[in-house]
């Protein structure tokens, strides 16, 4: 089924890879997230760029990619800014050592 989805892949050279898919539009759509891509699909691009290893993780309403961009702040990437997100109660973070 197609659906909004997230996913982490990574290899055992230290590369790590963020994925969602979404049909990356601004919609009512009743807190569903409509398009995306299929589980297969998700391995698929993620073997593509060299990952060998990954977990998908939850999809639908909670597939949303945000980054906190030291020139512009936090901006959503996977939905135009301003576009309906649900609120959830917990995230995957990955923060910089240096």
């Amino acid at each position: 089924e197609y659906r909004p989805r997230s996913a982490i892949g990574w290899n055992q050279d230290g590369q790590i890879w963020l994925m969602t898919s979404s049909r990356g539009e601004n919609v009512n759509d009743n807190g569903m997230r409509m398009g995306g891509s299929t589980t297969d699909q998700m391995g698929q691009w993620l073997m593509q760029l060299g990952a060998t290893d990954a977990v998908l993780l939850d999809g639908g309403g909670s597939t949303t990619l945000e980054m906190n961009d030291p020139e512009d702040g936090w901006r959503r990437l996977d939905l135009p800014e301003g576009a309906w997100y649900r609120a959830l109660a917990n995230a995957f973070a990955l923060q910089s050592r240096y």
